[in-house]
Parts: structure tokens; sequence; C-alpha cells
């Protein structure tokens, strides 16, 4: 059988055609991408006795997700996260983003990388993988540079999904590229009996408008403590004032990587499924979001998408980077070459 296949998935708005691409290994575990957004649309696990399920919540046309606002499974860039008054200061020029998210810009404004249709090709060899390319000009919303971006989706043997991005610019820029899946180990339902450990001391608190003060704080003794695996739901509607301030969780951990080595970050598991995800990043910080603003409105893959019914864990460069100059460095300059890996590892527990 081909590692990989492709189909249609849709028209835009633009009367563009977007194209799904199935992963598959040797053990049946598969995975779907599409070329809107970059986008993983599906990755297929096994559960305790043997039956598979999606664990991507998201949808089953490219339709859907071109009305989202949501960016479920989709590639953010040029900087995922927020930035604080879509402002920043670079070699001394100053730079206007779109604010798309109260006075913060989020994950790469009004038309990010999520919205664009990459090109796409296909591994020519016995690898089941797919690569996508796509040109970001300079100025495009608001950043400076022209800057060159390719992601490589393979699934291996050992039931890794890889994403790696590199990226390159002829200016100085921020990047923080990332992956917003949304998972859930049963399928659909709430997540509050999730297990989730992550491999994180320390976490970035937030002001009102959700921007880190620069304060880099210890989990002890918060609700914001994986260290040892507990349920989403046993803090996810603390009292704490930084829980009162994201609606649940939504902040950014401090990983443990040097920036090169990958490492894990977390491990989320479903006992009562026999499902695992271990997710790994050589990003400095990832953000755990617990889908506290899903709303309803929108419907995919048989199920409403409500409030807390997925987990996203999403590796980063911290929050407002550009203007935290104590932060690890997220300048991608002219000559050098940001990249990015992450790993999905599909296992059992």
């Amino acid at each position: 059988m081909n590692p990989v296949s492709s189909r249609p998935f849709g028209t835009l708005p633009d009367g563009s055609s977007a194209n799904l691409y199935t992963l598959f290994n040797k053990n049946g575990v598969s995975a779907t991408v599409t070329d809107y957004g970059a986008t993983l649309v599906g990755l297929m696990a096994p559960g305790r006795g043997g039956e598979s399920c999606d664990i991507i919540v998201g949808y089953f046309n490219v339709e859907s997700y071109a009305k989202s606002n949501f960016y479920m499974g989709a590639t953010i860039g040029r900087f995922g996260n927020r930035i604080a008054n879509g402002k920043f200061e670079l070699n001394g020029k100053s730079y206007n983003l779109d604010c798309n998210n109260g006075p913060n810009h989020l994950h790469g404004g009004l038309e990010g990388f999520d919205q664009r249709l990459w090109k796409a090709k296909m591994a020519d060899d016995e690898r089941a993988a797919v690569t996508m390319t796509l040109v970001s000009e300079d100025g495009d919303q608001g950043y400076p540079g022209r800057v060159e971006v390719e992601l490589r989706y393979e699934l291996d043997d050992n039931n890794c999904l890889h994403c790696d991005i590199k990226a390159t610019s002829d200016q100085a820029t921020p990047i923080s590229m990332t992956n917003h899946a949304y998972f859930n180990l049963a399928g659909d339902g709430p997540i509050d009996d999730h297990l989730l450990q992550m491999s994180c001391d320390q976490y970035t608190p937030y002001d009102e408008n959700c921007i880190p003060t620069g304060e880099i704080a210890s989990v002890e003794n918060t609700p914001f403590d994986f260290r040892k695996a507990k349920t989403l739901g046993q803090d996810i509607d603390s009292e704490h004032p930084q829980i009162q301030i994201g609606a649940g969780f939504d902040h950014n951990f401090v990983s443990k990587s040097d920036g090169k080595e990958i490492v894990d970050i977390a491990v989320l598991s479903l006992p009562s499924s026999g499902r695992q995800l271990r997710i790994a990043s050589n990003a400095p910080g990832a953000q755990l979001y617990t889908a506290n603003y899903l709303d309803g409105s929108l419907t995919g893959k048989g199920q409403s998408h409500l409030r807390r019914t997925a987990v996203c864990v999403e590796p980063q460069h911290f929050p407002d980077s550009p203007n935290k100059p104590d932060f690890p460095n997220c300048i991608l300059q002219p000559g050098e070459s940001y990249e990015h890996s992450m790993r999905f590892y599909v296992e059992r527990c």
C-alpha cells in the first residue's frame, strides 16, 4: 500500500481547491493533513481493544475550516499567541500589526498562515510524508521581511507524527510557529477526566489582557503544577487569579529544551480508552489551552464543538516575546534558519 494518498478536500471562497493527504504506517495508525493552513485534520489512534478513534477535533471539509476562527489543527504563523497592542520595535523601527484579539495581535493576524493555501508535495520515496511550502512577503500582516517556510509532516512506524518547520528571512523578523491541534482521546465529549502530565517547573503569569507580565513563576502550589499527572478537571475552575483570567487553562509553560534538543513536554492520557499522546518539541515554551472559548457555534465530524471538549498543547516561543527582552530570543536574522520540530507519539496507557 502506498504510504501517502490524496483526495480533494473542498473549495475555498476564492474558488481555489484544497487537498487532503493521508499518511499511513504499518501499524494501522494514520494522519490526515490539508494544504489549507498546513492543517492537521485527523490522527487515528488505537484504543485498549484495538479500536481506532480520531483524536483530532475538527471538520470534514475545507469550507468549515475556512469559516472557523478557532485555528483547529492549523499551522500558526508568523507568530503564535499574543503580541501586546499589536506593536513591537526591532532595530530602532516600530511595527504595527493587526489587533484581532481585543487589544492584542493573535496567531499571525487577520490573515495568518492558518488561512493560506500552501503548496504541497507528497514524498516520492517510501516514506509516509508530505512537504508544504509558503512564502510570506515583506509587510505581510505588518511583519518585516520576506519569509520562506517549509513544513514537513511524516508518520513513522513507531507511531510518531513528525512536524518539522524551517524558515528563512531576508530581514530580521519575529517568528514563532506552532501547530494548534485540539485533542480529545475519546473523540468527543468533555475533557475533564483526561490526565495531563507536563515536564515544566515554571509558567508565565498573565495580566488582565492575557499578556505575560514578564515574570517566570514556579508552578509549585498552584493549579499549574502538572509535574505529576492529574485530571484537567481537578483545577480547571480554581479560584486562582490566573485561572480566572484565562477562564480555565490558557497559559504558557516553560520547556526544558535548550532550543535545539527535542524534549518531552506533555503526556495526555485517558485510561478509560487506553489511549495516550506524548508531545515533544525543541521550543522554549508550550501553551496549554483547554478550549475555554469554544461555544458550539460550529459543528464538525458529527459533533458540536462545545466548551472544554478538547485540549491543546502548542509548543512555541513565549507570548509577547518581541516586547520582552528577557524572554528567549524569537528574532530570526537574515542568514539564519528557524527550525522548530514537534513530535506527537500515539501510545497506549
